[in-house]
């Protein structure tokens, strides 16, 4: 019949794609964000690098979780528990 139209962009995946530009690598939480952006939309090399980048102590369990999610290829949103007690995250 006509010409196909392209298929629209996924507003979320337009929103998470202009959040990454935003996004500091600055800090270890900056990193830590962007990396969990990136893995979102399915950028797991890139955000695995970014994770590698994180060198706060504070953040290293959740540094683990997030590089194991992004091995499994999983791009969902998942909830990441805080670590040892007492711990706070940062830089």
């Amino acid at each position: 019949m006509g010409a196909h139209l392209p298929k629209a962009r996924e507003p979320w995946r337009t929103n998470l794609e202009a959040l990454t530009a935003l996004l500091s690598e600055k800090n270890n939480q900056g990193r830590m964000f962007k990396a969990e952006v990136l893995r979102e939309l399915g950028e797991f090399e890139a955000a695995t690098k970014l994770l590698s980048e994180v060198k706060a102590p504070g953040l290293a369990g959740a540094v683990r979780r997030l590089k194991a999610l992004c091995d499994r290829r999983d791009v969902w949103v998942r909830r990441l528990e805080s670590g040892e007690p007492g711990q706070q995250p940062g830089d």
